[in-house]
């Protein structure tokens, strides 16, 4: 729809209707604007989606990474200073 409004509004201009042409023309360009909107936010839920669950676990690793090195910096003073 919104390639064919751009197409008549252009045709419309070129036969001297310029009024009647750049309305359409730019109905034509909004209507493009918003599909393209709509496509886009599709495909970045996609990829949203898509990382979800390795985000999470990356997440996860790195959380369990941290309380491990916790754990150890602290055993290992516990162990140095006979706690």
């Amino acid at each position: 729809l919104a390639t064919q409004q751009v197409e008549l509004g252009a045709h419309q201009i070129g036969r001297g209707q310029v009024l009647v042409g750049a309305g359409e023309l730019a109905k034509g360009i909004g209507n493009t604007i918003v599909e393209g909107a709509k496509f886009t936010g599709k495909k970045l839920a996609e990829a949203g989606r898509a990382a979800g669950p390795d985000a999470t676990n990356a997440w996860a690793r790195s959380k369990e990474g941290a309380v491990a090195f916790g754990s150890g910096v602290r055993d290992f003073f516990v162990d140095l200073f006979g706690g």
